[in-house]
């Protein structure tokens, strides 16, 4: 993770650079203003995308890391629920259904 963790702080840079040129030319004069709110415009939404898809990729990092399994390679949580259906009765299940 350290190369997209580095680029977070950098694509939050690149952001506040393309608002702010935005800003600059903002209402646009000319064409070439035109020009120049649209593509900062692009670009901030691409950066703020990368940026987003960078914390969904954290997130799931972080939920693998907190699932710890047994020796059956199945999650604690689910092997010690007393609740849980046992594969012989979530598969009569299935057959009833498919029936």
């Amino acid at each position: 993770m350290n190369g997209l963790e580095s680029y977070s702080p950098l694509a939050q840079s690149k952001c506040d650079y393309y608002r702010q040129k935005i800003a600059e030319h903002t209402p646009p004069v000319t064409e070439s203003d035109e020009l120049i709110v649209r593509t900062y415009q692009r670009f901030l939404i691409r950066d703020r995308s990368l940026q987003y898809n960078l914390e969904l990729v954290k997130m799931i990092e972080k939920m693998h890391m907190s699932i710890t399994t047994d020796n059956f390679g199945m999650p604690d949580s689910f092997s010690n629920n007393s609740d849980a259906l046992d594969l012989n009765e979530f598969k009569a299940l299935l057959d009833e259904n498919s029936e």
